[in-house]
This record gives structure tokens, sequence and C-alpha cells, in this order.
């Protein structure tokens, strides 16, 4: 029995030649500011490529302090992929939704969540006296397996991507998602053995509860972008079908896929941008962890919360050490 053409292909003739060109034309998700050109559309995506340049300033105004300063270069590389993760998405005002934009977007913030949970696994491990080779060697090993899991499905992605029209109903997108979910969980089993070693540390009150705040404000806004993008992807997945694409789940109105779209835009490409920009700001400062044996400075939030590991380290090699120590000199003649 031979299959029957999709609706959008009966009203305009057998030609499949012009199914791209129609689905095109009434498909919400491509709307922009150019071809095909819809003024809430416009509205938009105009509203958030501006504040993506503005942010995307800020990131390289970091990019170029760090560069006249001692460089941390671990923090070089999550400015520049922010720079890049805010010009990308600035975009969509011209060109609509595509799938090599978005995709990109996406491995993009994935490899910025993989820095940040990196970066607390390894100073969990140093709060919680593992040994710097055994915490290494765990810090790395999960970089490089979700590194790959998140470029294997990008690559699979770019060479098996479709028009828009469908390409929400594709499910490389929710195992994307589902990745991104799983690193913010590691990353908040970092914080909580943070916090937990961050209690039996002598700190003034005000002090603790600052580093307490870029750690929930972290927390926060990658659960907050992580539960909202997987939320979207597979609503979209199970809503939309191949007769009336994912433009067809929002009836083909700009107005109620905008509605939708734009705080999404909000939660899942820009917060996460703020989140860190604010956690890893730059102070003048200097690190209020540091004592007699450690008196370097650091120049943002985030090192003084590194340097933590340092301290407990220094801590426990005085009990351990010290004692031995006066004891010898006390028998000494």
């Amino acid at each position: 029995m031979e299959q029957e053409d999709p609706w959008w292909l009966k009203e305009n003739g057998s030609d499949n030649s012009t199914a791209p060109e129609t689905n095109r034309s009434i498909d919400v998700l491509c709307a922009n500011c150019v071809s095909p050109q819809e003024p809430i559309a416009c509205i938009r995506s105009g509203l958030i490529a501006l504040a993506g340049i503005i942010t995307a300033i800020v990131a390289f105004t970091r990019i170029v302090h760090l560069h006249t300063t001692s460089p941390s270069h671990l923090r070089l590389l999550l400015f520049y992929i922010l720079c890049m993760h805010c010009i990308a998405g600035s975009f969509e005002w011209l060109w609509g939704w595509t799938t090599q934009l978005s995709l990109f977007i996406s491995y993009a913030k994935a490899i910025e969540l993989l820095i940040i949970c990196y970066f607390y696994l390894d100073v969990a491990s140093k709060m919680m006296h593992w040994s710097s080779v055994a915490g290494k060697r765990l810090c790395f090993s999960a970089l490089f397996l979700m590194f790959t899991y998140f470029t294997m499905f990008m690559v699979v992605g770019f060479l098996i991507s479709i028009e828009p029209w469908k390409d929400c109903h594709a499910p490389y997108w929710i195992w994307f998602s589902a990745g991104e979910f799983v690193m913010v969980q590691l990353m908040v089993g970092s914080f909580f053995l943070i916090l937990q070693r961050m209690n039996r540390i002598s700190a003034a009150p005000n002090i603790r509860s600052n580093q307490r705040r870029d750690l929930f404000s972290l927390f926060w806004t990658f659960e907050t972008s992580t539960l909202a993008d997987l939320g979207y992807h597979v609503s979209l997945f199970f809503l939309a079908d191949d007769r009336k694409g994912c433009s067809g789940v929002f009836d083909h109105d700009q107005l109620r896929y905008s509605m939708l779209k734009f705080p999404y835009d909000i939660v899942s490409f820009l917060m996460p941008v703020w989140a860190i920009l604010y956690v890893f700001r730059t102070t003048s400062k200097p690190n209020i962890y540091n004592d007699d044996s450690t008196e370097s400075f650091y120049s943002s939030r985030a090192s003084s919360i590194s340097s933590i590991a340092d301290v407990v380290v220094v801590r426990n090699w005085r009990r351990r050490y010290r004692p031995l120590t006066q004891k010898k000199c006390k028998r000494a003649p």
C-alpha cells in the first residue's frame, strides 16, 4: 500500500522540493527579523540578542583583565567559552532557530558546566583529605568521560540534523539535556562536601555566608536551567510528530511560541552565564582564609573557595607534626 503524503505536501502539490520552503513559511521556530520576517519573533529574539551581546562584552572585559594580571588558565578558558556562547546565542534574530546553532550553544553550556564541575570536584577532593593523585584522577576521569559524551552527541546531531520542522522530535536533544542534568548532580555533590567542611573551619560568619551564597547561586541556577532544558525537550519530543511538526505544537502561533521561548531562553541561555560571571567575579579584598603560613592573595571569590582546601591541609599538618616537634625541643638539653 502506498504511503499517504503529509498534509503540507497535499496542499502544495506532490513536488517534494517545495516542502521545506512551505514548512519554513509557517514554522514559528524559523521566524526572525529577516526571512521569514515576523514582528513578535523579531522583538523576542532581538531582546535576547541584546542581552547576549552585553553579557559577551562583560565576559570579554574579564578576559582582558585576566590577561593583564596573573592569569588563571582554567578561568580564561571558561570566560572564552562564555563569550562565544553569548555571541552564538545572539544570532537567532538573523537566522531563526537552526539545529547547528542550537547544538553549538548547548555544547558550549555543557563545557562550561564541565569546567565548573571539575573545579569544585578538585576543591572537594582536597578538603575531604583525599590524596592529590586520586583526587586529580577522579576529576580528570569525570571530565573526560562527560566531555566524550557531549562531543559524541554534538557530532551525531550535526551529522543527522534535519529540518527545524521536526528536529525537536530527534532524541539526541533529550540525551544532551540528561547529560547536563547528571553533571549538575555531580556538582551539587561537591557543593555538599565543601559546605560540610566549611562548617568546621574557623572563619567569620559573614565570610562563610558569602561563600555559601556563591555556591547556592550556582546550584539554584544550574538546577533550574537543566530542569527547564530537559522538560522543554521532553515535552516537544512527545507532543510533536512528523505531520504537524514542532511548530504544530503551538498551532503555528508565534505569540504562543514566544510566550514559552522567551522565558526559556532567559533560564537556559542567559542565567547560567550570569551566575558564572557573578561567582567568578574579581575582588580587591584579600583572601580571608589565609593564615600565617598561607599568605598568598587571590583575585576572585572562586579562588578563595579553592584556597580553603589548602588551609585545611596546612592545619592538619600542624596538628600532626607540630606536637612532635615541640616534644623533641623539650627533650633537647
